[in-house]
């Protein structure tokens, strides 16, 4: 999991952490990066990283020798992030109209290649390759009134099957 560039800089300043310290326990958290490459982009070793991230570590009072204090310090940035959230969802209130559509605007930009690409064909069983949404088109017939028996008429009739009276299914000749 990564956490957004810009909390985890003010929970740094926060905890009075150092210039290096900050770098190295932003990036770690920002990043699916392994030690190494960690390592690399702050062109310092791997031991002289993992001393930044003790000292860090001690700042956040996470205590204890090995592995497991990544995850405690994880679960802590989890948590503080969720109240940073909702903190900062209150400040929505406050805003304009116009200040409000900008914002969505932003929001429909970034999203919207991510949703076109999960969202944006469909598979059809019977074709190798998806069919962009924007392509399909379906007729529509919008009654002012519908009965079970006009509703029933209405589906039959698409599945070009005929609906006799006392309820049984018959598969027109041309159908099947």
């Amino acid at each position: 999991m990564s956490l957004p560039r810009e909390f985890l800089i003010e929970m740094a300043r926060k905890y009075d952490l150092s210039p290096e310290q900050e770098d190295a326990f932003v990036i770690w958290f920002n990043s699916k990066k392994t030690e190494l490459e960690i390592a690399t982009e702050l062109h310092i070793s791997d031991t002289a990283l993992r001393t930044r991230m003790s000292h860090v570590y001690k700042k956040f009072s996470i205590n204890g020798k090995g592995p497991g204090k990544y995850g405690r310090l994880l679960n802590f940035l989890t948590t503080e992030y969720q109240k940073f959230k909702v903190s900062d969802s209150a400040n929505f209130n406050n805003l304009s109209e116009d200040e409000l559509n900008d914002l969505v605007q932003e929001v429909r930009q970034k999203c919207y290649e991510i949703i076109q690409d999960q969202c944006g064909t469909m598979r059809v069983l019977t074709m190798s390759q998806p069919i962009d949404v924007s392509d399909l088109y379906t007729n529509v017939n919008v009654l002012e009134k519908i009965t079970t028996t006009v509703f029933k008429a209405h589906v039959f009739q698409a599945w070009d099957v005929e609906y006799p009276p006392l309820g049984g299914v018959k598969v027109n000749e041309s159908f099947g």
